[in-house]
């Protein structure tokens, strides 16, 4: 079945931190079921390109059910898309995207929850905990790791919650420029006092790694530990240091023997057909762009006027949401 894609104006663009923003989306009314969401999903985005007309990338959405539509976007280091959209986009422009995705997302919210989040991992998570602040009852116990003070993300609106709902909200932050990488050891001794838990944890692919490992030692149940996985590109080496970026979903990575490096098979974990679907994303878009063109319709319009328009390109989509 065929998805549609819609052209979006932006709202706003919020500054979260130097190198991080979030855009806020009007959804038109006739489109408000179709861009209905659930905390944890994310947006597929046309970004201008001029080399291939569009560029599709996806971004998580920071909001809850009923709020409007935002993600977020952490630069990442010669990231075009995440540099453009950070430094271009303005309100009034906008953008094509794709109906919201993802399974990173909570099916039973009686349950109290431990989340970890690793730099701009904090987006999806981020939506999580507004939903359960504001939605439901139960408790929650976040571990936030960053590169240092400056790049906390949603730095004062997790303060804001946490005063709001010091009963049902923990928040504990791990700054790498004060107390180093956390540990498999730490993180195992933090989460053993909530092993009853529901744990959902987003960010770079080591810090992703170090807290599966530790929930595992811990014994928590395989249905009990979730993840929204950053998965690599070819030719992007692993980020080891705290800054991270943002997530996706839950995707496979091929790695080549004896390298550090891998590739995203854009297959979701546990479905057949996430890899179909990620690459389909890309082409949707290319494709519906060429639709309205020949309609004499609208194109992607950017910062400085740029119309997204296919250049007779594939363009296959990469998981997670901003790697290049």
């Amino acid at each position: 079945m065929d998805i549609d894609s819609y052209l979006l104006e932006v709202r706003e663009v919020v500054a979260e931190t130097a190198d991080a923003s979030s855009i806020v989306f009007e959804v038109p009314a006739d489109a408000a079921d179709v861009f209905a969401f659930r905390p944890g999903q994310f947006l597929t985005v046309g970004v201008p390109s001029d080399r291939t007309g569009l560029a599709a990338r996806c971004y998580s959405i920071c909001t809850p059910p009923g709020s409007p539509l935002t993600v977020t976007v952490k630069r990442t280091v010669d990231g075009y898309a995440s540099n453009w959209l950070n430094s271009e986009l303005r309100p009034g422009d906008t953008l094509r995207v794709l109906p919201p995705s993802g399974i990173f997302t909570p099916k039973d919210w009686s349950a109290d929850l431990l989340l970890f989040a690793g730099g701009s991992g904090i987006t999806p998570v981020m939506s999580i905990i507004r939903t359960a602040m504001a939605q439901h009852s139960n408790r929650v116990v976040l571990f936030y790791a960053n590169r240092d003070e400056s790049s906390v993300i949603f730095a004062s609106a997790l303060a804001a919650l946490a005063a709001e709902h010091p009963d049902r909200l923990q928040v504990f932050h791990w700054l790498e420029s004060v107390r180093g990488l956390p540990s498999e050891d730490q993180l195992r001794e933090f989460a053993a006092a909530y092993s009853t838990r529901t744990s959902f944890c987003c960010g770079p692919a080591p810090y992703m790694l170090a807290v599966s490992n530790s929930l595992r030692a811990l014994d928590f149940p395989r249905d009990r530990r979730h993840r929204g996985e950053v998965r690599l590109a070819r030719r992007q080496p692993v980020r080891r240091r705290g800054g991270g970026v943002g997530c996706a979903g839950r995707h496979r990575v091929r790695r080549r023997r004896g390298r550090g490096r891998g590739r995203c098979t854009g297959r979701a974990l546990g479905t057949r057909e996430g890899r179909g679907r990620a690459r389909r994303r890309g082409t949707r878009l290319r494709r519906l762009a060429a639709r309205d063109e020949a309609a004499g319709l609208p194109g992607v319009e950017g910062g400085q006027g740029a119309v997204l328009l296919p250049r007779g390109r594939v363009l296959r989509l990469r998981h997670p949401p901003d790697l290049r």
